[in-house]
């Protein structure tokens, strides 16, 4: 009678704790030599930096994994053949993958950080739109003499 109710009790402890929020940071990067680092870095309400994991590069990859209570916004920092690339990111459970180029760092795989994408291409998206209608309105517009007479 007890053997039953503690293999059901050992069973559900088991599963309460293999259900961690577990996430796996795949990272590919086309701008670093192999010895080149990635620091993740926790982003603190006070805008404080935490560095929670560093990688080194190696065959234009990197790998980090680890257990995250909810979702947690985090910088990635890479140092890249002299250069700087910093960008936000969110980490939470489940596969995540960065994506380095000279100019940006995309991550993708997750709700959290497809959502803060399309946030992202939206806002670049109007802000090509805003500069387009200034540079239309701030330009000169050549004397036609219509200005004059409406004047």
């Amino acid at each position: 009678y007890r053997s039953p109710l503690l293999f059901l009790l050992f069973i559900c402890l088991l599963s309460c704790c293999s259900s961690a929020d577990v996430y796996h940071i795949d990272g590919y990067i086309d701008c670093a030599d192999d010895g080149d680092t990635v620091t993740i870095l926790h982003l603190d309400n006070d805008n404080s930096h935490e560095s929670l994991s560093q990688a080194i590069v190696k065959d234009g990859k990197f790998y980090f994994n680890g257990i995250v209570n909810g979702c947690v916004i985090a910088n990635i920092h890479v140092c890249a053949r002299g250069k700087e690339i910093c960008s936000t990111f969110f980490i939470e459970k489940g596969k995540i993958e960065l994506h380095v180029a000279e100019s940006s760092i995309k991550a993708t795989g997750t709700p959290f950080n497809e959502l803060y994408n399309i946030i992202e291409d939206s806002i670049t998206y109007y802000t090509g739109c805003l500069e387009e209608i200034e540079d239309i309105c701030c330009h000169e517009v050549p004397d036609s003499g219509l200005l004059a007479q409406l004047g």
